[in-house]
This record gives C-alpha cells, structure tokens and sequence, in this order.
C-alpha cells in the first residue's frame, strides 16, 4: 500500500467532505437531528360555525408522542377577516397566547413549516391577493409565528418556501429533506378565479362547486402554482442533495394526488403537476405530505393531515364530507383510507432500516391510520387525468354537485332573509 495511494484516497475523502459541506451550505435553510415529528394543519383559536371545543387538546396528545420537531403544514391561524394584516396578526397573537400550545412549544427542538390560504391571510388565496408590499408583509408575519430570525435570508426570499436537513443522531450517513413549498404567493387563478377571498358568508362552498363543475367539463388552468423563483430554487435543491440525502418529504399545503375535485389541488393546474412529478420522478424515497382539506388521508405517494381543531364534518352539511370522500376514491391506497376525525401525523424515523413510520392519529394520540416510507428506493410518479369519475360514480357526482349547489344558494341567501 504505497504513499501514493495513502495520498490519493486522503485526498478523495477531503473532497468529499469540501463537497458534502458545498451542498449543505448551498441548500439546506437550517440542518437538524431528528428521530421523532409531527406534522399538522388546520387550526383555530377562534369559534367557528361548527361549534367546536378550541381548546386545542391535540398540544397535549403531540407531548405524549414526544416529538422534537413540530412542522406546520399550512394554516395554523384563522383570521376572521380576509385580506386584513392586522386581524392577520391578532390571530397569531392570540395563538401564541395559547397555554396548551405554550407549554408544547417548550418541548420542542424546532418548529417550521409553510402556510396555506388562511395564515396567508385570504381564503382560497393566490398570487393575485395581495400587492407585493402586503404579501412580504404577510410573510414576515407568519416568519415571526415561525421564530425565524430577523437576518434569516428567508426574510428576503420571495415566498415561504424552505428546505431542511434532517439527520439521523446516530448515522452521518443518513438525512433526509424535508422542503416546505408555498403553493399561495405565486399560484395562478383556476380556470374559474375563486371568489372564496370575498367576506360573504357561505362563499367558501361556492367555489368548491365552481371547482367541481369546471373540472368535470375538463376546464382546468394552464397556469403556475409555485412562480419561477420558486421553481429555480426547487430544481436546484434536487439537483444538489440527490446523492446527499435517502429521501425526500415534499410539504405543499394543498393536495398533490387528489381525485377529487372540490378541493384547491394541484390537479387544478396540471401543467404544474406534471412538472412537479417529472422534477422528482424515481427520487429516492419521495412522499408527498399535504393539509387543507379538513381530513385525514392515506395515498401511495401521498398523506394528508388536516383538522387540529375542526373536520370536515364540523358545519352543519358536514355530512356531505363522507359522501363526497366516498365519491372520489381513486387516488388513494385503499377506497376506506381516510378518516375525518380532527387529526395531526406523527413520524418516526427509523435510521437504522432506513424507513419512516407515520401515524395519523387523534387529538387523543390515538393511532387512526398508518404507512411505512422505504427510504433509498427510487419513487416512480405516474401523472393520470385528474379528477376522471367511473360511469356508475357520476349519478353520485349529480346528486353531490346538486346538493352543495343548494347549499351554497342557502347560505348567501339566509343573511339577506
């Protein structure tokens, strides 16, 4: 064994190490050990119409899980009143003076994540909601929920979108990403611009119709969900971790993988959708997490947590949340995989047989539904038509449409009665 090659493979391992430490400079926005987490969405500190309990149990079900990392997954306030920065604030504000959530915060080793339309200040938000100058300003706020410091780039950035390094305490060889996507500052009109921004009670309900009737005529948006800074950025952290990381948590506040039609989604915006799949397609461990919807959901590629302090079924038609859950199946793992229980997911990290192990659980901590993620194996992402129903579903697709038809005309009807 010469001196020759006692120098050369010395000087293999320094460039290694010089390009291992290039990577995570360039890339990563904060690097972290981590062996337990919870993701969640969808949370209110103020009454909603559903009548329901906002003392916010989950903060206690998430300290017997024990995680070190809480994530937010979009939506972890509710302002009363769209486009308002001020009420914006006071609602974060008053989440932050929550005692439950106080005292889970002090457990933690680091909380981040992305928001979704209603931290984002307008409901069914997008690029068009706000000036430039309000749109930072909306953005610091939720960077100040966040914690994040003053002088962090991310200040800067135009957008919330981030990246992370998560790291086995055990391994130096294992890590994963997790990358938090913002599917609000940039995202293009639907082919029908939403008018669930407007202060009008019942206005939510209306355009999830629009959405439906639209994409059932094949009506769908040719435009962008994340802008072209953000894509720039997402390309470039594949590009440079794909032989430093075992797999990749892709965050985006509005499903990725959904069939149905009623929800904000990517399959609004398929161009999109297609150049996300092609960006990660056969990645090494990638899965999708997603939030928004108000419900709990298992997809092969894909996990929705949604609802900390209310469901889908919390309104008064919130029984129609079944019946369209049971409408629109074929995206999912099984017809049945879902729950609309208010819910959070939790994931372990099993460094050692490079998998991850998620839970959707309770508020309770009680396990509702499960899927092992196999790290290190290239991920194949298949595009299909978005929201396509079976001939017998689309009797049940009519009556569907009919009733939130109704429903919606009820609501904007009943405050001028």
């Amino acid at each position: 064994y010469s001196f020759c090659t006692l120098l050369g493979d010395a000087t293999m391992l320094l460039l290694a190490i010089l390009c291992s430490a290039a990577v995570g400079e360039g890339v990563w926005d904060s690097e972290v050990e981590v062996e337990r987490a919870v993701f969640a969405s969808c949370n209110r500190v103020r009454k909603f119409e559903g009548g329901d309990d906002l003392s916010q149990p989950a903060w206690t079900g998430m300290e017997v899980f024990g995680p070190e990392a809480l994530w937010w997954v979009g939506d972890a306030v509710y302002p009363d009143v769209n486009g308002d920065l001020e009420d914006l604030k006071r609602a974060y504000d008053e989440q932050n003076e929550v005692e439950k959530y106080k005292k889970f915060k002090k457990t933690l080793k680091v909380m981040d994540g992305t928001w979704d339309d209603h931290d984002y200040g307008i409901n069914d938000g997008g690029k068009d909601s706000y000036t430039p100058a309000d749109r930072l300003k909306a953005q610091n706020l939720f960077l100040d929920f966040l914690g994040t410091p003053a002088d962090s780039p991310r200040r800067s950035r135009p957008g919330v979108y981030s990246a992370h390094k998560i790291k086995s305490p055990h391994d130096p060889t294992k890590s994963v990403a997790v990358i938090f996507l913002d599917t609000r500052s940039h995202r293009d009109p639907f082919a029908v611009p939403s008018i669930g921004g407007y202060n009008i009670p019942g206005i939510a309900v209306v355009s999830a119709v629009t959405r439906t009737i639209s994409s059932m005529f094949g009506v769908y948006s040719q435009g962008d969900v994340l802008g072209p800074d953000q894509w720039e950025w997402l390309e470039n952290i594949v590009k440079n971790s794909k032989d430093d990381v075992q797999g990749y948590l892709v965050v985006s506040s509005i499903q990725v993988n959904t069939s149905m039609p009623t929800v904000e989604s990517w399959g609004h915006f398929p161009a999109a959708r297609r150049r996300l799949y092609s960006l990660f397609n056969y990645s090494k461990g990638v899965l999708f997490i997603s939030g928004d919807v108000h419900f709990g959901e298992v997809a092969p590629n894909e996990l929705t947590t949604s609802g900390l302090t209310h469901s889908c079924t919390s309104p008064f038609y919130g029984a129609l949340c079944t019946l369209v859950l049971n409408t629109w199946t074929s995206h999912r793992s099984t017809r049945t995989s879902f729950v609309t229980t208010k819910n959070y997911l939790t994931v372990s990290f099993n460094w050692a047989a490079d998998t991850l192990q998620f839970t959707i659980r309770d508020t309770g901590n009680h396990p509702l539904l499960y899927k092992d993620h196999t790290l290190s194996r290239p991920t194949p992402l298949h595009d299909t038509p978005p929201f396509a129903l079976a001939p017998e579903e689309r009797v049940l697709f009519l009556c569907v449409t009919g009733t939130l038809l109704a429903i919606a005309g009820f609501l904007l009807i009943t405050p001028h009665i």
